[in-house]
């Protein structure tokens, strides 16, 4: 038995998620497509934020806490950032269709922003392959995965509390308190990063 998580199958549990979470939506009665887009809009992103946060917090988590799963966590973050991509690439579909019906105009500065990120996910995700680290060399794959890990943390970050210093964080309390419990999680990743 092997201890390699399968990108298949996360890509197949993560389309036929997606696909459950879009019929589900669109069956919704009282909404209007724009609050159905919204609606898709969110929750494509939170699994791709728990799935980022595993592979984000992995390296820290096994130094700090070294046990069978964050081993394991750690061994797969590859087979996990794969995943996250795909999944985030869904988002920005989602995203994207409920910008296009409503007409909500981003800032430039966030667009900017938002571009880059997702410019760094897609690189991540088209150099994640032994070929692709023989061809830049191990250097610059590392630099470009830690530039890009980085700037995906802080740019969640940073999101998350512009939404919680303006008081919308969307959804009820508890998806406010969950949300705040995973992004301090996040958080804490980034400074056990730092320090480690």
């Amino acid at each position: 038995m092997t201890n390699r998580v399968s990108f298949s199958k996360w890509i197949g549990f993560i389309t036929v998620l997606s696909a459950t979470l879009l019929l589900w939506i669109v069956s919704m009665e009282g909404s209007d497509q724009t609050e159905k887009l919204l609606f898709w809009s969110r929750y494509t992103a939170r699994p791709s934020s728990l799935v980022f946060m595993l592979v984000f917090t992995a390296s820290a988590l096994n130094y700090f806490l070294s046990n069978r799963g964050t081993q394991f966590i750690r061994q797969n973050r590859r087979n996990l950032g794969l995943p996250f991509a795909y999944a985030h690439g869904i988002h920005l579909v989602a995203l994207s269709s409920y910008m296009w019906v409503s007409g909500e105009q981003r800032t430039p500065d966030s667009l900017i922003i938002g571009t880059l990120v997702y410019l760094m996910i897609f690189a991540m995700a088209l150099t994640s392959t032994n070929n692709a680290v023989a061809k830049m060399g191990l250097v610059k794959w590392k630099r470009l995965h830690r530039i890009g890990v980085h700037s995906i943390a802080f740019v969640f970050v940073l999101i998350y509390l512009v939404k919680l210093l303006e008081g919308q964080p969307q959804g009820g309390a508890s998806d406010a308190a969950m949300l705040t419990l995973l992004y301090g999680i996040l958080l804490v990743g980034y400074l056990l990063r730092v320090v480690h």
